[in-house]
């Protein structure tokens, strides 16, 4: 069984849905089933009490680094229970209404998880058949089994790239401000796919 990766045009965002966007130059991959070895999906995640809620966060470090924010954007939906957004949060959130703020923060095996060595990994450099230079820093969408998942290439050699498939917020300590927009019921068709439309 391969695995298809195809380049990440973008900087991923920062929450768990990592590829928000459309990706190009698909390159196939007969040898890097290794990265999907590591990878687990929850499935059967109960729907029935869920609702869509949206938020407006700002995402900082421990030394206080905004990481990331929604301010300048559309607020972040999610559908509970499905696993759109990281854990702990979800749980920090369960109870909130809209107009609601809480600050939450969180350690690692609540948020990212841990750096995983065995998520770094060398996998041939003809994998990348396609792309005109492969540099450290750039990122690419991993289609596996059990659904994409987003490589850092980390170091390029002759005939291997390193590649790292741990979450760049992995192994830090995270800490949320939001403020609840909106909640409503979920629409069967987002309870069926797992997302909200």
């Amino acid at each position: 069984m391969g695995a298809c990766i195809e380049q990440h045009p973008c900087v991923p965002d920062r929450r768990k849905s990592l590829c928000t966007g459309r990706c190009s130059a698909t390159l196939s991959i007969h040898r890097t089933i290794v990265i999907t070895t590591f990878l687990s999906y929850t499935q059967g995640v109960n729907m029935t009490e869920s609702r869509v809620v949206s938020i407006h966060y700002t995402l900082k470090n421990d030394e206080g680094e905004v990481l990331d924010s929604s301010r300048e954007r559309e607020p972040l939906s999610y559908l509970e229970g499905a696993q759109n957004i990281i854990s702990g949060l979800e749980e920090a959130l369960t109870d909130k209404a809209q107009g609601d703020e809480a600050q939450v923060s969180l350690d690692p095996e609540n948020a990212y998880g841990e750096v995983r060595e065995e998520l770094v990994q060398p996998v041939p450099s003809s994998a990348f058949e396609g792309v005109e230079k492969v540099e450290p820093g750039m990122q690419f969408q991993a289609e596996t089994p059990g659904g994409p998942q987003i490589v850092r290439v980390v170091s390029v050699e002759d005939e291997t790239v390193t590649i790292d498939a741990n979450h760049p917020l992995a192994g830090q300590r995270l800490h949320f401000d939001v403020e609840v927009v909106d909640t409503r019921e979920p629409s069967d068709e987002e309870k069926e796919h797992g997302h909200v439309h």
